[in-house]
């Protein structure tokens, strides 16, 4: 798709103005709020720590059950280049 086809930013989001550089009011007066959440990356923890995760984000998502919001969660990765290796000795 061309980028002349997509979508702009205006269509998906109706914003009216900036709040901050993570909150916007839309044109109905609703908030719209971002954030960022560093985490671990799920192909390099063990089964056990990925589930202590898995359930600390669950608890996070039902912390806003009842309140009258909806939310959106979407998840991306940014892939990063480093110089940093791991240094294990494996036994053979």
């Amino acid at each position: 798709m061309k980028l002349k086809d997509q979508s702009s930013v205006e269509e998906l989001i109706p914003y009216s103005s900036h709040i901050t550089d993570n909150i916007i009011v839309t044109k109905n007066r609703d908030l719209l709020a971002t954030w960022q959440i560093d985490g671990a990356y799920f192909e390099c923890v063990d089964s056990e720590d990925l589930s202590i995760l898995t359930d600390q984000l669950n608890t996070l998502i039902r912390s806003f059950e009842g309140n009258l919001l909806r939310f959106i969660l979407i998840v991306s990765g940014v892939k990063r280049t480093s110089d940093q290796y791991l240094t294990v000795k494996f036994l053979l």
